[in-house]
């Protein structure tokens, strides 16, 4: 599996598929929306949030919905649906929604035979129904479709507490008892080589995706870590049902993709459609950058790597810095790190984070 990223499109697709083991995987932009940038990042200070994303002129963050699209010769399997188009006009402009059905995001409803929902928040399973022409009645958008959802979320969202009433709407809820549905328990094996996994921080019951391939993985985390911004530790959602719970799976989360060199793929950021935990990790964020389409994913792997179990540096640093500066279009950032005094410092930065990381502290533990 390359270290970095893979060449997908800017537009947040990967480039046309790619071939994981028996199956096609491709990234769908059903549409985007925004949330108040200090809500989505919870305890942490706008003053360093605000560095790494833009928010506008009433605070407020853009956010995509990207879904996957998993084919074989058996199935096509949808993960995740969107927010749906069942929004009054007032909700639209509120929250700044521009959703795409599935038929403008590439996909055909009626070819569905399989569909896993993370968790039934509105901007997840909004998708699931849409209102029957004409009236306000909603109607399975996935017929066809076998459901997979976590036991403990359809409950939650059957009876939502409080603070998540808004979140679980009853239009997107109660028809899903008509639905093949499916409820599973904790981690499973749901189709051959697709896992889903549990986790309670955000909302009881949700569950993050993994498609195995021998030992690779991709893996999309869903709101456990919703944009490549939220990958440092302590950066999560003020709209999470319990934080500490949710820090605990995330750090545990982080461990796995770094041990075992994930691929992430990020729902709802709009920038990045991929991420790499160990780039934001191990001192030099990776936020914003694409590999170059010349460059092959062997090459790739050959031009950056990681720290290793022991913690020892193996790392191209003309390669990482060309790359992110290229990304820029600064090129004096390209001849600052060809410095020697430079590339030394930055040697030891990642020594450091190695140091601090196999001493059972990581930098993101104890800093924003």
């Amino acid at each position: 599996m390359p270290a970095g990223f893979l060449i997908w499109r800017s537009d947040g697709t990967i480039a046309d598929m790619l071939q994981f083991g028996p199956y096609s995987i491709s990234a769908h932009d059903f549409g985007t929306f925004r949330l108040d940038g200090g809500s989505m990042f919870g305890s942490v200070p706008k003053n360093l949030w605000a560095k790494r994303i833009q928010a506008d002129d009433e605070n407020c963050i853009a956010l995509a919905t990207r879904c996957l699209l998993i084919r074989d010769n058996k199935r096509t399997i949808l993960v995740d649906c969107g927010m749906g188009e069942k929004w009054s006009d007032k909700s639209r402009q509120i929250y700044a929604i521009h959703s795409n059905t599935p038929e403008q995001a590439g996909i055909d409803p009626s070819q569905i035979t399989d569909l896993i929902l993370t968790h039934l928040h509105f901007d997840h399973a909004g998708g699931v129904t849409r209102y029957k022409k004409g009236t306000h009645e909603p109607e399975l958008v996935f017929p066809q479709a076998k459901v997979f959802l976590q036991a403990l979320n359809w409950e939650n969202a059957r009876h939502p507490n409080f603070k998540e009433r808004a979140s679980y709407l009853a239009e997107n809820v109660e028809p899903l008892a008509k639905a093949d549905l499916n409820l599973v328990s904790g981690t499973m094996e749901v189709l051959p080589n697709i896992w889903v996994h549990q986790v309670n921080g955000h909302t009881r019951g949700q569950q993050w995706v993994e498609i195995r391939n021998g030992a690779e993985s991709i893996v999309y985390p869903t709101d456990l870590i919703p944009t490549s911004h939220h990958v440092p530790l302590a950066y999560h959602m003020g709209y999470d049902i319990c934080a500490e719970t949710l820090l605990k799976e995330k750090d545990e989360f982080l461990s796995q993709a770094v041990s075992r060199r994930w691929i992430v793929v990020c729902e709802h950021d709009v920038g990045v459609a991929v991420n790499n935990p160990h780039n934001e990790m191990n001192f030099v964020s990776f936020r914003d950058v694409e590999l170059p389409a010349q460059i092959t994913k062997t090459q790739a792997e050959k031009e950056i790597h990681f720290i290793d179990e022991a913690g020892k540096i193996h790392r191209n640093i003309d390669a990482i810095l060309e790359i992110w500066g290229r990304s820029r279009g600064t090129s004096w950032l390209i001849k600052l790190g060809k410095l020697p005094g430079i590339k030394h410092l930055l040697r030891l930065g990642y020594r450091l984070v190695a140091a601090n990381r196999h001493g059972h502290r990581r930098i993101s533990d104890s800093k924003f």
